[in-house]
């Protein structure tokens, strides 16, 4: 089994209405942002870690740090 096939097994992917709005605007737009796969594992070490604070350096347009605040306990 491939990383992405785990990946995907683990964590089906839905997205926020906020995040469907980052997604669609980047795409459009040629912002480069993380990938599926990456939102993924992003999604799934939030989960594991259980982080009360993340700090997020390099941004573009937020849309790793939506990801991973949806599943934080901030």
């Amino acid at each position: 089994m491939e990383s992405k096939d785990y990946l995907d097994s683990i964590n089906k992917l839905s997205y926020s209405e906020d995040e469907l709005y980052l997604h669609e605007y980047a795409k459009a737009n040629d912002v480069p942002i993380i990938q599926d796969e990456g939102v993924a594992l992003l999604r799934q070490l939030v989960q594991i870690k259980k982080p009360t604070r993340i700090l997020e350096i390099g941004t573009a347009i937020g849309y790793s740090a939506l990801n991973m605040a949806r599943f934080s306990n901030a």
